[in-house]
């Protein structure tokens, strides 16, 4: 239910917030009563009997237990629809025209270097597809000018998302289930670029957020993987 324990303290402070202010508003209405004579108590001309003081003390307290419950639950909502418009952005921006250019040319690039015997390693045609971006970065004619941009604001893009995901703007299982394998083919793509500027400018932060987010999706997949796992050798135990 929770991937972290920050998000299960997220969860938990609320509601010991919640019950702290039932709790202190229970202890002055107890107050209130305990001051209250356990013979009847004369108000004007109307004569309340004690009974009756508990009786509302208790539906006050039900009712702000109730108002707390129903003010989570709509905080809780109001944050799914964020996060769920959040997401629509995110796959929006993934699905716009400069983003699909560069995802166009990437594809072409790939095709381009995947070898015809699946033996091969892939890190040797991750390679290839590295240095067709160079290629492109360190010609001077238009076209190449203009991919390496859509190149470029697809990286950017990438790191952006990266950025918010350590800011917590959205969780990694979310980006995971969103674009979680791309992102790990796209880092593929673009690792020998990032090491190469990297070290030409002698800046180990450059593209760090990517890189992180990367590690992190690799780590939520084992993860998630072993879990599937041992679900199936407990249900597989369970009849055998």
């Amino acid at each position: 239910m929770f991937e972290s324990f920050k998000d299960f303290l997220k969860f938990l402070f609320p509601l010991i917030i919640g019950f702290i202010l039932v709790s202190f508003f229970l202890i002055i209405l107890l107050n209130v009563i305990a001051a209250i004579p356990k013979a009847d108590v004369i108000l004007g001309s109307h004569e309340i009997n004690h009974n009756v003081w508990i009786v509302h003390a208790a539906a006050i307290i039900i009712l702000t237990i109730v108002l707390i419950c129903v003010g989570w639950l709509q905080l809780g909502n109001l944050n799914k629809t964020s996060k769920a418009d959040f997401l629509l952005r995110i796959d929006g921006r993934y699905g716009s025209v400069e983003i699909v250019k560069a995802r166009a040319i990437i594809q072409r690039l790939y095709r381009a270097a995947s070898p015809p015997n699946e033996d091969v390693p892939q890190e040797i045609y991750f390679q290839k597809i590295a240095d067709s971006i160079d290629t492109i970065r360190d010609s001077k004619d238009k076209k190449s000018c203009e991919e390496f941009s859509y190149l470029l604001n697809l990286l950017d893009f990438l790191e952006t998302i990266a950025y918010f995901s350590r800011k917590e703007y959205i969780s990694v299982r979310d980006i995971d289930e969103l674009i979680g394998n791309s992102i790990l083919f796209y880092f593929r793509i673009y690792r020998q670029w990032i090491y190469y500027r990297r070290r030409k400018y002698g800046n180990k932060s450059y593209y760090c957020e990517f890189e992180n987010l990367v590690e992190k999706i690799e780590s939520h997949q084992a993860k998630e993987k072993l879990a599937k796992t041992c679900f199936i050798i407990r249900f597989l135990n369970y009849f055998y």
